[in-house]
């Protein structure tokens, strides 16, 4: 299964956004290279300002992808404020990169 995750930042969390970013990117890294993250991106607001992130993953169960949001340096570090779930199914065109 497929599914969207949207990870909103506390608004005041910018520096510990930066400061947690080297390991968000080591784990992410790690799961693009099981190939259990599709796409990750930045959401950012109207001045350039990260609020946030998107991601698509691929696990089994719901379960398992909740386990993994919640090892999430970011998750972990309460830099992600609110994270939404969406089941999603990428195009053949996107999946198979």
């Amino acid at each position: 299964m497929q599914f969207l995750v949207i990870a909103y930042d506390y608004k005041d969390g910018l520096e510990k956004r930066l400061q947690i970013r080297p390991q968000h990117l080591d784990y992410l890294n790690d799961l693009i290279v099981r190939k259990k993250c599709l796409y990750a991106a930045r959401l950012e607001d109207d001045n350039e300002k990260p609020i946030g992130s998107v991601m698509i993953f691929e696990y089994p169960s719901r379960e398992e992808l909740d386990q993994v949001v919640a090892e999430e340096p970011y998750t972990k570090n309460k830099v992600w404020e609110k994270i939404e779930v969406v089941n999603c199914v990428t195009a053949d065109l996107f999946a198979k990169k």
